[in-house]
């Protein structure tokens, strides 16, 4: 049943899809624009580049939309660039001497990472015991990144929206569906 119900969802979605020499020039055209955007902003060269990145990591699986090996190590590969440059530009902007802003950082860091994955569609948190461990895992570092940051306001915090948070964060990020 669930092998027809996908064979449907793709022959639907194929109708909608432009052929691939069409994605490609339309990715071109995108990355140009992009380019000469980016060339006139008054921003410093590293601004530039680690943005140009991040954006055509977010653009490239939304405009190539073939599943194939090697569309998803590209995208993965963009993802894995953005991901590093996102970490090395927030640890330059945070102050070091409050643990709180660097929870809230850390935080906000896994959960744009964790979503940006899901946007490349790649199902790395996968249906079984390994994907189960890895949620618990994932969360609990969040939990902490997250009590660093409420511990400054109080104890009853980190119980009333810290656990919550929590929970609604590890079932975001548990899997749906065995891949």
């Amino acid at each position: 049943m669930n092998e027809v119900y996908d064979d449907i969802i793709y022959e639907l979605e194929k109708q909608y899809k432009f052929k691939l020499p069409t994605q490609m020039v339309l990715l071109i055209l995108i990355m140009v624009v992009m380019f000469i955007g980016l060339e006139y902003a008054p921003f410093s060269m590293e601004i530039k580049i680690t943005s140009y990145i991040i954006i055509l990591s977010l653009v490239f699986p939304v405009i190539v939309n073939v599943k194939t090996k090697w569309q998803s190590a590209i995208a993965f590969g963009l993802w894995g660039t953005a991901s590093i440059l996102l970490i090395v530009w927030t640890i330059d902007l945070v102050e070091f001497g409050n643990p709180g802003a660097i929870g809230l950082y850390i935080a906000f860091l896994e959960i744009i990472l964790i979503e940006f994955l899901h946007h490349i569609g790649i199902e790395i948190i996968t249906k079984d015991k390994k994907g189960y461990i890895l949620d618990v895992v994932l969360t609990l570092i969040f939990f902490v990144s997250i009590s660093l940051f409420l511990y400054q306001i109080s104890w009853s915090w980190i119980i009333y929206a810290g656990v919550p948070l929590s929970v609604i964060f590890a079932y975001a990020i548990l899997p749906e569906r065995k891949v």
